[in-house]
């Protein structure tokens, strides 16, 4: 895989241009799937699948065919219409419903271990005193607003330490996540299958090389991957010290956006190598296969010198095209190795 992952790189050179416009525009996508979801909360269980993900996918159909057609709008815009069929293949609602389990868990977790500090432990038991003691709700409720207002400062820390954190790892793991399954999303609108974990191309291929795929990237790019926990840790700080505590998550999700946007370039160029690399070795696989099948086939039943070579002449074109193949993505590497 390190081949391969070269072959991102050179490839990336060649394109720079047009791949940060892309991802450019990708970011702008995002910011304003954040921004509709400040003004209309959960807005984006709709503007991401609906809006982030088939903009994604284009990029990703984009970087395929960027050598045989030239990255104009138009161009762009037809693939975008393909984002819409590869939705599924992200597992976005699974993902989303597990990302919110991580945050309630966290949020626990981290009230927990808030409350065990001695800086906050007067602060929880103030707030534990109020709701037992008070004597109906408009009073608890009174008397929490008057607690909180003169524990400013503390009150303001807490909520971003047990909501920022939370939200963050929860948000953290859906982006990962979703970076992730985009190779199984590329495979399944590059190859026109129905489901890309369930076929070969992962089952028989991707299990082999998947411990050098992760082991040859990480390598690589594991100090750009922290850079998104980074960005969205700014974000909090920025909405903490301008007292915009309520948009703190919105100013983190933005924030990190840089993060991703620093990593995408190599990420999707490297799948987009990944998935050639895997649909030649099965190309090459079935036809080992078929030649196997074929011997026997020859060797157990009685053919004809005629249907001989007409079989012949089937394996020897099929093999031909594969090599045409390969020779083709071979010279492709050559030359983005040579600019």
């Amino acid at each position: 895989m390190k081949e391969v992952y070269q072959l991102a790189i050179a490839k990336k050179k060649k394109y720079l241009v047009q791949i940060y416009a892309m991802v450019f525009g990708f970011v702008i996508t995002c910011l304003l799937a954040i921004f509709f979801d400040a003004l209309l909360s959960f807005s984006a269980i709709i503007s991401f699948p609906f809006l982030v993900l088939p903009y994604f996918v284009s990029m990703q159909m984009m970087l395929i065919q960027i050598e045989e057609r030239k990255f104009t709008r138009r161009n762009f815009n037809a693939y975008y219409k393909v984002g819409f069929i590869a939705r599924r293949a992200f597992s976005a609602l699974k993902n989303a419903l597990i990302a919110v389990l991580i945050y309630f868990c966290v949020s626990m977790i981290t009230s927990l271990i808030l409350s065990s500090i001695p800086s906050f432990s007067s602060y929880f038991a103030g707030l534990t005193s109020i709701m037992q003691n008070s004597i109906n709700v408009d009073v608890m409720l009174k008397e929490l607003q008057m607690f909180v207002k003169d524990n400013e400062l503390t009150s303001r820390l807490v909520v971003l330490l047990i909501v920022g954190v939370s939200y963050g790892i929860a948000l953290m793991y859906f982006i990962y996540s979703q970076l992730h399954n985009a190779l199984y999303a590329l495979c399944k609108v590059s190859a026109s299958l129905p489901d890309g974990k369930n076929k070969p191309v992962f089952s028989e291929v991707f299990e082999k090389i998947k411990k050098d795929y992760y082991k040859n990237y990480y390598k690589h790019e594991w100090y750009k991957l922290l850079l998104v926990p980074l960005f969205y840790a700014i974000g909090l700080f920025i909405a903490f010290i301008t007292n915009l505590l309520g948009y703190a998550i919105y100013f983190g999700a933005a924030f990190s956006l840089l993060g991703v946007a620093i990593i995408l370039p190599n990420l999707m160029l490297y799948q987009e190598k990944t998935y050639v690399y895997m649909f030649n070795e099965l190309s090459k696989r079935n036809f080992d296969n078929m030649q196997k099948i074929y011997d026997t086939f020859k060797n157990q039943v009685g053919l004809t010198e005629e249907q001989q070579k007409e079989l012949d002449r089937f394996i020897n074109d099929l093999k031909k095209t594969i090599d045409d193949n390969k020779q083709k993505d071979d010279e492709s590497n050559t030359n983005n190795d040579d600019n």
